[in-house]
């Protein structure tokens, strides 16, 4: 396998969690594979570049990000206020295949998607209609057209799609029945792809930065220090969240709460730190809540949420590196790959809905705080659970070069 050229596609660094899924797939790569050059596109290349303390990953612009930075004149032409139609309108479709047309010989990104030994796809949850998946499904058409392999690693997928079969639909059965493998990462995403002999049950790649991090034991009998998080999503109001957070404060006047997210602090992207503001202002004990808008590293981050006793979010890398850390997490899952995740950890009684009402919600809480000495075992066994399946990962990738 010695020269192989992998090309890790569709990455986000500017969101935390995804970051630690790039740096975490990076290392699995360089460990593993030593001697392939790994080349690493990335979403919002600009706003990332720019970014001071940003790690130094040697990234290129993702195919939408080198589109809309196109220097030719027809390219600005055509492309100039087309970026939010990229991504989630009917006409993404078209200028994808434009671009494709014009400059399928001058593009770096092009070039290194078809002519590249094997495309990774990056880890997460993105194949979801809410992210818009044109995209993605584009290229890994092309991929497929042009028969390159390809292998989407450690992935929650939605379920398959009820009829009437949308023509989005049709094109993400066509990328997944061609892929060379799809490594899910929960068996809720591997139950759903039951019909595609190429699937493969892992889990979530960021487990494998577990073996950076020394965890700190806990000496508290119940948890005092709560770091929190939620996000903006679909037909939920934030009064849900105040109304729930209002009931823990209330029942256990002890506790500290301290809002911390994956996501935030960045301008131009997804900052959760501002819903924070939002809950604080209208929570009944003002004086017991902190939020913290710092922006930090990975590993600052995993300890950073380490700090503290328990995790209550939305944020599903949160709950993970909170885990890492060794802290009990409590994941409200606004989507199906938190609960069924935390099902496969044994740690089911951990995570709930984001549907589910806040009574559920409550009692989950109570029984981590309740039992937390008990939680911290089933979280060190969680972990190294997650981290024994991240490995199958490594098994997906070697198996596709060769």
């Amino acid at each position: 396998m010695d020269g192989k050229q992998i090309f890790l596609i569709f990455t986000t660094p500017l969101n935390g969690g995804d970051l630690g899924i790039l740096q975490a797939t990076k290392c699995l790569i360089e460990k593993y594979f030593p001697n392939s050059k790994l080349t690493i596109a990335c979403f919002n290349y600009d706003t990332w570049s720019k970014q001071a303390n940003a790690p130094q990953l040697g990234l290129i612009p993702e195919l939408e990000d080198e589109i809309y930075a196109a220097k030719s004149n027809i390219g600005k032409q055509i492309l100039s206020y087309t970026k939010y139609a990229i991504e989630r309108t009917n006409l993404s479709g078209w200028i994808f295949q434009l671009y494709y047309f014009l400059f399928k010989s001058k593009s770096p990104y092009l070039q290194n998607l078809l002519h590249s030994d094997l495309v990774i796809a990056s880890p997460g949850g993105y194949l979801h209609p809410y992210y818009g998946i044109e995209n993605k499904t584009f290229q890994l058409s092309k991929l497929a057209k042009h028969k390159r392999k390809y292998v989407l690693l450690a992935q929650s997928i939605s379920p398959p799609p009820e009829p009437p079969i949308q023509q989005k639909e049709k094109k993400l059965h066509g990328i997944l029945k061609r892929a060379t493998y799809i490594a899910a990462r929960e068996t809720k995403t591997f139950k759903n792809l039951n019909n595609y002999q190429n699937s493969i049950l892992t889990c979530d790649i960021v487990f494998l930065l577990a073996d950076q991090i020394t965890p700190k034991p806990k000496q508290n009998r119940k948890p005092t220090k709560i770091v929190c998080n939620f996000r903006k999503w679909p037909d939920t109001e934030i009064s849900k969240y105040v109304a729930f957070l209002n009931l823990v404060l209330n029942k256990y006047p002890e506790i500290q709460v301290e809002f911390l997210s994956t996501c935030q602090g960045i301008t131009g992207y997804v900052d959760d730190s501002l819903i924070a503001q939002e809950i604080a202002q209208t929570l009944v004990d003002k004086n017991r809540i902190t939020i913290n808008q710092n922006i930090y590293t990975t590993t600052q981050l995993i300890e950073a949420f380490a700090d503290h006793d328990l995790y209550l979010g939305m944020r599903l890398h949160g709950a993970i590196f909170s885990m890492i850390g060794g802290i009990p997490a409590m994941n409200i899952s606004y989507e199906e790959k938190g609960t069924a995740l935390y099902g496969d950890l044994g740690i089911d009684k951990h995570a709930v809905s984001l549907q589910q009402p806040i009574h559920d919600w409550l009692e989950s809480f109570d029984y981590i705080y309740n039992n937390y000495q008990n939680a911290l075992q089933l979280t060190t066994e969680a972990v190294r659970k997650g981290r024994e399946m991240a490995d199958l990962n490594v098994n997906v990738i070697k198996n596709a070069l060769e």
